[in-house]
């Protein structure tokens, strides 16, 4: 389930190196990010996930990959009209989250991400206790 909580001003994160995620079940890039707080919360971990265009999360839950009770958030640092996402609760959410906002978001549904877009889609995701 996707909640909004906030627009945020433009931000430039773009990490030196990517580690490339491919296979039936992927296509996209990450780079862990290090920093204590974002936008006024504390930061476990942190993650930018880039979608090149025609990239994909396929259809997944994290309820075993992330401890019970963590919160994530997911702010938009580059995104296009055609990045959708989808959360298998009910009803079925499908939700472009647009530019410069900030998220929170159960990933314990099952989930999908896509881009159909031409350009980029980077998110900082946070994990977080607050």
């Amino acid at each position: 389930m996707y909640k909004f909580i906030s627009k945020i001003p433009p931000t430039e994160l773009h990490p030196v190196t990517w580690k490339k995620v491919k296979g039936p079940e992927a296509d996209y890039l990450t780079a862990d990010y290090s920093i204590d707080k974002f936008y006024g919360v504390k930061v476990e971990f942190a993650r930018l996930i880039k979608l090149p265009p025609k990239g994909f999360i396929k259809r997944h839950s994290d309820n075993g990959g992330r401890p019970k009770g963590i919160k994530v958030y997911h702010a938009v640092i580059e995104t296009n009209e055609d990045c959708i996402n989808y959360s298998y609760t009910e009803p079925v959410q499908k939700v472009h989250l647009p530019l410069n906002t900030i998220w929170l978001f159960d990933t314990w549904p099952e989930h999908e991400s896509f881009n159909f877009g031409s350009t980029n889609r980077i998110h900082l995701v946070i994990d977080s206790y607050d």
